[in-house]
């Protein structure tokens, strides 16, 4: 992939502005893609709450001289500087998902849909079926899948948590699918073929589109019609977990589950006694605004592999950042929905809340637990065995004191969490994104007026004469 020029100076805001375009080329655009970048993805990415946002567009660099600061003025963090830095050359690496079309998600749920939904007078579900999948009512359909490829990018673009909806469901399917092959690889093929077929798969749902190839590739011609009947089988298995949550929603808002699913309907704008949602099984129980109890216990469901307690991983909760992103929504959005105590909140919301809550660990389809800082450590000594502990903060954007908290705690510096998350994802599979991270703090300690020497001697970010 083709590297960006090194810029000059320091980061400021209208860099960040630059690199949302960069992000717009490398993940809103493509085969099966629809949907923009939006504000609440550039949030995660610089670990801000979305209504920093906008100061944060228009932030100074940092290491000005302090008779060229401004006190009105936010200024550019060393962590977002090298990150910006980082992505602007390198893309690929950020932790955003593309948000699938509509047309290529009815593609792959369409044969996944029981019989039990659709009139014994048609033989394939319709497509009218498409918009109540995803908490809204049947005529939506005709508008998500009308092929209006002049519409992309516009308000008539399908909102963040549909969005977000349609991407859990295909990033699910395509881990059936990546589970299946190479589970029949490390069964059936050499160690190599398993290799090349674990590089050469898309780590997201974009491998659903290299799915045929990849079966016709790397399975035997004699054995690929039963490979290709034994992944449709566990990805129905899959669907009809997701269609039970729909079936516990419709029953969460009174309604007949089989005529939620197929014609939508979905809302239900009656208030709710506190005392009456304990008349809901618990699995069926409304989700309304006053469900402060569902809403923090899905942020702090992020930091931790339930499965896994011993996992390397901080089990500290998301933050603002992280949680608006993962459902979807603004704060603008969200602070609405929790304003209506009594009320049950939107019903995509409230399906995409209660999947998550009920299946925790596909939280990190979306969004990864930051590392411990020790296995952090132990990963970079494998590829630079001279590195000193005392470089761990810097390297990220830090200082010499965040080297030691990290390393020797169960706590991620804030600012560096996501730099460091997007280290230890990449690190396996691009073991030069080590190289990258440094010659990018470099880089921005230089364009600080702090030479490189300085920069791992002594952690300064700032000339002296700066603050």
């Amino acid at each position: 992939m083709a590297e960006h020029h090194i810029v000059l100076q320091p980061i400021d805001g209208s860099i960040i502005q630059r690199l949302y375009a960069r992000l717009e080329e490398q993940f809103a655009s493509g085969e099966g893609i629809r949907g923009s970048i939006k504000g609440v993805d550039l949030a995660m990415l610089m670990n801000v709450p979305p209504t920093r946002l906008s100061s944060l567009k228009k932030a100074q660099p940092g290491g000005l001289p302090e008779d060229e600061q401004d006190s009105t003025r936010r200024t550019i963090k060393p962590s977002q500087a090298v990150l910006t830095r980082l992505l602007l050359r390198y893309p690929h690496y950020a932790p955003l998902i593309p948000m699938p079309d509509a047309r290529e998600v009815w593609r792959h749920v369409k044969p996944l849909i029981s019989t039990e939904y659709f009139p014994e007078s048609r033989r394939e579900a319709s497509q009218i079926m498409f918009a109540p999948l995803f908490g809204r009512s049947y005529p939506a359909s005709y508008k998500l899948l009308s092929g209006d490829d002049e519409s992309a990018g516009t308000a008539s673009d399908p909102p963040s948590n549909v969005l977000r909806l349609f991407t859990l469901v295909m990033e699910k399917l395509a881990v059936v699918f990546r589970e299946s092959l190479l589970q029949y690889l490390e069964e059936h093929a050499p160690a190599s073929v398993t290799e090349q077929a674990r590089r050469r798969m898309p780590r997201n749902w974009l491998a659903l589109n290299e799915e045929e190839d990849l079966i016709r590739d790397l399975v035997p011609s004699a054995y690929q019609q039963t490979f290709r009947m034994q992944v449709h089988e566990r990805k129905k298995g899959w669907f009809e977990l997701y269609l039970q949550v729909l079936s516990d929603e419709a029953v969460s808002r009174n309604l007949i589950e089989r005529d939620a699913i197929t014609r939508g309907g979905w809302r239900n704008n009656d208030e709710l006694a506190p005392e009456s949602l304990f008349d809901f099984n618990i699995r069926q129980r409304p989700i309304v605004g006053g469900s402060e109890d569902i809403f923090q216990s899905l942020r702090n469901m992020g930091g931790v592999d339930l499965l896994n307690p011993d996992a390397d991983v901080s089990d500290e909760p998301m933050t603002s950042a992280e949680f608006f992103w993962l459902i979807g929504l603004n704060a603008k959005a969200y602070y609405s929905m929790l304003s209506h105590k009594k009320r049950r909140i939107d019903p995509t919301s409230s399906i995409l809340m209660r999947y998550l809550y009920r299946y925790p660990r596909d939280i990190s389809t979306f969004i990864s637990a930051p590392p411990l800082g020790r296995k952090v450590l132990e990963r970079i000594r494998e590829i630079d065995p001279s590195f000193r502990t005392s470089h761990l903060g810097p390297l990220f954007g830090g200082s010499y004191v965040s080297s030691y908290h990290f390393a020797n705690s169960n706590h991620c510096p804030y600012d560096l969490r996501r730099l460091v998350g997007i280290f230890m994802d990449q690190v396996d599979s691009h073991p030069e994104i080590y190289q990258q991270i440094k010659q990018c703090a470099e880089e921005e300690a230089f364009a600080r007026g702090v030479d490189r020497q300085t920069f791992w001697r002594e952690a300064r970010w700032y000339p002296k004469e700066a603050k």
